[in-house]
């Protein structure tokens, strides 16, 4: 999943993408590991804000941006 998927050629995050997981307390080679379960679309403009993210077990729901 690409941050900046709004630009030209940026992709929206698509299910079964995996991802990092940013941890505030924690270096940026230490972050988990997740996989997109769900992506919740926006209704008013069709953009994907948050998703539902499957890491070491757990279920987590982030926006796209955290």
């Amino acid at each position: 999943m690409t941050k900046w998927y709004n630009v030209p050629g940026g992709d929206p995050p698509k299910v079964g993408e995996v991802v990092l997981v940013r941890g505030l307390d924690k270096m940026r080679a230490k972050w988990p590991l997740a996989k997109i379960v769900e992506a919740y679309i926006n209704p008013r403009d069709g953009k994907v804000r948050s998703v539902l993210l499957k890491a070491n077990g757990h279920l987590l729901r982030r926006g796209i941006n955290m």
